[in-house]
């Protein structure tokens, strides 16, 4: 969706809402079902004259306190003056912008239908945040791993932790190491060998409220989201200076 638009601009318009695979119910007023209608009208029926949105991009910003009161409008996607900010992902589980000293850390793959054990997994986060931290766009990790075995699944959680320790999902993203240079046929991973493998997650428009904390959870599946499927083994994440990092789209947006 999102690369539809950044690719072409000219006769694109972007919703994008809290829903999931369906019909997009529970729209602002102005927005509707009237926008799809005139989209087609202008661009099949060659209706110059169909009402097109004035704004690019509606796009609602979870989780938001009421009904509607989430929807925001951009001209473009990220909004303009978003900003790249990156992520360490340090030994003692900690997750910042100051990168520590490199070293190892592993984890067992999880080769079982169930979800990951404490030791089938790697787990990050940030310290409490000072102020609202908005995440619009996507969040990417460049990951640097080897493994053991002749393949490998390496999966990125994203999720927002409460003071009260509760936590919400906000994004995830997944990639087999075999198809680190795309989908069209894997390349064999040689087992010891340390890879840099780029983890795109679902882009999101998420505000992590002041006094919550980033978590990043690291590990080779997401069940029940995919297939158990890597091959049984160890996997070794460099961390620190020169190891993998979280890369986040952020936005400054007081309300």
């Amino acid at each position: 969706m999102v690369e539809n638009f950044q690719a072409r601009p000219r006769n694109v318009w972007l919703v994008a809402g809290p829903w999931q695979h369906g019909l997009p119910y529970g729209q602002p007023a102005d927005i509707g079902f009237g926008p799809y209608l005139a989209w087609w009208d202008r661009w099949l029926g060659g209706r110059r004259d169909a009402p097109l949105p004035a704004a690019k991009v509606t796009s609602y910003e979870i989780p938001s306190p009421g009904a509607g009161t989430g929807w925001k409008r951009f001209s473009t996607w990220p909004p303009r003056g978003a900003r790249q900010e990156r992520l360490s992902l340090a030994a003692d589980g900690t997750l910042s912008s100051s990168p520590s000293a490199a070293t190892t850390r592993g984890f067992t793959v999880n080769t079982e239908t169930t979800p990951a054990s404490p030791d089938e997994k790697l787990t990050f986060q940030t310290r409490p945040r000072r102020g609202d931290l908005v995440l619009a766009g996507e969040v990417t990790a460049k990951v640097r791993a080897a493994f053991t075995a002749t393949d490998g699944n390496i999966a990125v959680i994203v999720e927002d932790v409460a003071p009260d320790g509760t936590s919400n999902r906000i994004t995830q993203g997944w990639l087999k190491a075999g198809h680190r240079f795309g989908h069209d046929r894997a390349v064999p991973v040689r087992p010891g060998t340390v890879y840099d493998l780029d983890i795109r997650t679902w882009p999101t428009h998420y505000r992590l409220s002041a006094g919550h904390s980033l978590r990043v959870t690291i590990s080779s599946d997401d069940y029940p989201e995919i297939d158990s499927d890597a091959p049984a083994g160890q996997v070794s994440l460099r961390l620190g200076r020169g190891g993998t990092e979280i890369r986040l789209t952020t936005y400054e947006d007081n309300r």
